[in-house]
């Protein structure tokens, strides 16, 4: 699938959505990415998943790590569709990511990280400090969706399926504020 085709089952997904969101960076944005409601369809997450396996393929990565919650499925439909182990990083009480039930790996094991989207890379940068500090060698980052169209890159080996321009707004510069559109934090939205 090329980089349009899986766009369009992105969007038939539900997954891109429109209108006011506020992002976890605090900023304001007209698009958000919902993608659990990707995941919801296993064989579309499949898809995908193949599809982002086939950028990596040639990597000597041993186990896939992901930030819960979003690269919790898809670290295991990565390591699933690499033949490799499949773990996640969970938040700490100081807001960084560290390894629990009972996930260990040696010293040195080779980490592909996989994240469902970046925007500015916290989240991938927490998994990475938890990868770091348990003297793991990272190997790549692999995203469903870029959102900075490229600008954020916290590895040589890194890839996504889909890349983007979003506009993220401070919220005294928001556009959308000004024309008094609600706003919506993306964990609230509902059936």
């Amino acid at each position: 699938m090329n980089q349009d085709q899986m766009m369009q089952l992105f969007k038939d997904t539900g997954m891109v959505l429109e209108g006011h969101f506020i992002l976890t960076s605090g900023k304001h944005s007209p698009t958000f990415l919902q993608c659990s409601q990707l995941m919801q369809y296993p064989e579309h997450t499949e898809t995908a998943m193949k599809a982002l396996a086939e950028k990596f393929k040639d990597t000597d990565a041993q186990v896939v790590v992901g930030p819960a919650m979003g690269g919790v499925i898809l670290a295991y439909e990565l390591a699933r569709q690499l033949g490799l182990k499949a773990m996640y990083t969970e938040k700490d009480d100081q807001g960084g990511m560290v390894f629990r039930r009972g996930f260990r790996l040696a010293p040195g094991t080779k980490v592909l990280i996989v994240e469902d989207a970046l925007s500015t890379g916290g989240s991938i940068k927490r998994a990475m400090i938890a990868c770091e500090y348990a003297n793991l060698d990272i190997v790549g980052v692999a995203v469903l969706v870029d959102r900075s169209a490229g600008k954020v890159k916290l590895h040589e080996n890194q890839h996504s399926l889909v890349t983007m321009s979003v506009p993220a707004y401070d919220p005294e510069d928001c556009p959308i504020c000004k024309e008094n559109k609600p706003l919506t934090h993306p964990k609230d939205l509902s059936m």
